[in-house]
């Protein structure tokens, strides 16, 4: 990843479709735009001088293909199972288009228009999925984009000015739920991912079972459990977790891969991130200014921070931090720290939750957590609670930036729905939840930050290969060695 992050993660959604996405909620990816003939009606059968050829199947699901023209849109189909659906658009005409993919239960050439705008008005009509903007549909362009559509009643069309008006619309629908079955196993808290868990559920009609542990002792099941384990999916709370089993993993279709940067999947396919955390010095903000913090987290065993500090040794996330020192400091280094650090009766907590509430209450001054902790309590409890977030100004693994991974295991029993199940997560909405719900940072473009968020480019992170932080039997062993675990 480099000392500082490249500033093309922090991507922003058009307000219309973050306002849909987040009504909606439900599990429909990102992107496009459509209409009909010159009378209105809608054209389902391709002009055949576009040479579109057949839709096909592949790892990106459904596959439509559409022709924007003056003043017509046609596709080479009107309806779509439920699931992932891919849609390319051509526009062989002389004026720019859009491609609008919106469900609605209005008729697809009865739509509200604005009289002043000259436009569809989206809010009035339907729930907006996304879009293919004008920009990437420019006379003689084309585009593509995915979506996670559930069953329902959908139009395509083309939103520039009076050009639905003109006939560009197309009536899209989609069947079905997929139904079956799915069996997660999490590392991540049932407060923080069952609510999306559920969205899908209820999106795809898929009955998902989920077994909720902390990473390592899931992963410790996942062992045990070996080629016998009902298991389709390993959602971990860190890479070192996943890294633990990758070898149980199979290898993810590169069109699920390349939705999220190359530092946030694995090397050999097996697992893919899903969101990212960085780690941060909370502190409290009656006591301390960010001057009077460390550069590197490494000065805290200065005899100055005795009794100020606050940490969970037993945390998957500081586990992998220290791994992640291991990586960076060396062996001996690392010892050292965590010895400054239990001399200066650095304090344990069972979680982050507690240790920024004892930052807040003035129990202690700084502690080491995940950023997006700080960020529940501010949406609880209003800016004037006393902690902020503090990333080192010097870099190092007090500032590095992890990644939540999720896999699907060689043994599967449910591998088509466990894909889905990763399509659902790396969709537009699904990415939404995690930055808008959980504070975290998507990693899929096209996701609006949460406000107050640091961009990720601003963050020093020292760049340690997510392989690295596989070895998490040996920080554990000398966590155990020191006597802080």
């Amino acid at each position: 990843m480099g000392a500082l992050l490249p500033t093309t993660r922090r991507v922003w959604l058009a307000p219309r479709v973050v306002a849909a996405a987040l009504a909606l909620l439900l599990g429909i990816f990102a992107a496009a735009c459509g209409g009909g003939s010159p009378t209105g009606g809608a054209s389902p059968v391709p002009d055949p001088e576009a040479k579109l050829g057949a839709s096909v199947v592949g790892e990106a699901g459904e596959e439509v293909r559409i022709v924007l023209a003056e003043w017509s849109l046609a596709a080479d189909r009107s309806s779509a199972p439920a699931g992932n659906v891919t849609f390319k658009a051509k526009n062989p005409g002389k004026e720019p288009h859009e491609l609008v993919v919106m469900r609605t239960d209005l008729p697809p050439g009865g739509l509200v228009v604005d009289p002043a705008s000259r436009q569809v008005d989206e809010a009035r009509s339907g729930q907006v999925i996304g879009e293919i903007e004008p920009v990437d549909l420019p006379a003689g362009g084309e585009s593509a984009a995915s979506f996670y559509l559930v069953p329902g009643n959908y139009v395509l069309l083309c939103n520039v000015p009076e050009h639905y008006q003109k006939g560009m619309w197309a009536p899209f629908s989609v069947s079905g739920a997929v139904g079956g079955n799915l069996v997660v196993y999490s590392g991540r808290s049932q407060a923080l991912v069952d609510p999306i868990i559920q969205q899908f559920a209820q999106a795809t009609g898929i009955k998902v079972e989920v077994k909720y542990g902390g990473t390592p002792q899931i992963a410790a099941t996942l062992l045990e459990e070996g080629k016998r384990s009902p298991a389709d999916i390993f959602y971990a709370q860190d890479p070192g977790g996943i890294g633990a089993v990758e070898g149980m993993l199979s290898p993810l279709p590169q069109s699920l891969l390349e939705r999220v940067p190359a530092w946030a999947r694995a090397a050999d396919g097996r697992w893919v991130g899903v969101s990212a955390r960085a780690r941060v010095v909370a502190y409290n903000t009656k006591r301390l200014k960010p001057e009077d913090l460390p550069d590197d987290i490494y000065d805290l065993v200065d005899p100055r921070w005795k009794g100020r500090i606050g940490w969970a040794p037993t945390n998957g996330s500081l586990q992998a931090m220290v791994t992640a020192m291991r990586a960076l400091w060396g062996e001996a280094k690392t010892r050292q720290w965590l010895e400054g650090l239990k001399a200066n009766d650095a304090k344990a907590y069972s979680g982050n939750t507690q240790i920024v509430t004892a930052v807040g209450s003035g129990e202690i001054d700084v502690g080491l957590v995940n950023h997006y902790y700080l960020y529940q309590f501010l949406a609880q409890q209003g800016e004037s609670f006393p902690v902020r977030n503090y990333h080192p100004r010097a870099g190092g693994p007090g500032a590095m930036v992890m990644v939540s991974g999720a896999g699907i295991l060689e043994t599967a029993k449910n591998r088509g729905n466990a894909e889905r199940f990763l399509q659902f997560l790396l969709s537009v909405v699904g990415q939404q939840y995690f930055a808008s719900q959980t504070y975290e940072y998507p990693l899929v473009e096209g996701v609006r930050l949460q406000f107050g968020l640091a961009p990720l480019s601003e963050i020093r992170d020292p760049g340690v290969p997510m392989k690295n932080l596989a070895d998490m039997a040996g920080t554990v062993k000398l966590l155990q060695d020191v006597g802080v675990l």
